[in-house]
């Protein structure tokens, strides 16, 4: 509506060095307002993860972006109906998405297994109603973070999904981040 395009998320395609002008609109066209929280491309690119405030998590294969600009449309790949809805709640690695259910705990996929069917979760971390926040992959993706509504913010080993232990912030964690040299 007139007056509310700024309330209104939307995902485009850009092509770097081209105008933003001929940017094709990909996601958003007669969505409700505030209707996207979360959004995560794939380490390779080849993935996009969008969420959704009514807790679907959609995945698209960006292999159709070529084809974007005439049809509008992409290859929608996997859905998942127990996405969070919160910002910072999605994240890939270069052999997992992981992103935070909304019973609180935290999904693992095998990113190779996203064009099953129906792709099950390989991991849950947590437990119900922990109410984790926020997800980060290292770099390397060999560790994961992921914070909670008390602060909390935990660390994961990607290879056996053990809890390498956490550290308290003292307020809800929002937003997580490593270095590029694999650091928190």
């Amino acid at each position: 509506p007139k007056n509310e395009e700024h309330l209104h998320s939307k995902v485009y395609f850009h092509k770097l060095g081209e105008d933003a002008q001929n940017d094709a609109l990909i996601f958003g066209e007669g969505r409700p307002k505030d209707d996207m929280v979360g959004l995560s491309m794939s380490v390779d690119g080849k993935y996009l993860a969008i969420g959704l405030m009514n807790h679907l998590l959609v995945i698209y294969d960006t292999a159709s972006w070529n084809e974007v600009a005439r049809s509008g449309s992409w290859n929608k790949v996997a859905t998942f109906r127990d996405y969070s809805g919160n910002p910072n709640s999605i994240d890939f690695s270069t052999q997992y998405l992981a992103y935070v259910a909304k019973d609180g705990t935290v999904k693992i996929v095998d990113r190779d297994k996203l064009t099953l069917p129906y792709p099950l979760p390989i991991q849950t971390l947590g437990k119900p109603f922990h109410l984790f926040t926020s997800i980060r992959f290292s770099p390397a993706g060999d560790y994961l973070a992921v914070g909670d509504m008390n602060g909390n913010v935990f660390r994961y080993n990607t290879s056996s999904w053990r809890n390498l232990g956490s550290t308290n912030h003292g307020n809800k964690i929002l937003s997580l981040d490593f270095s590029r040299n694999d650091n928190l």
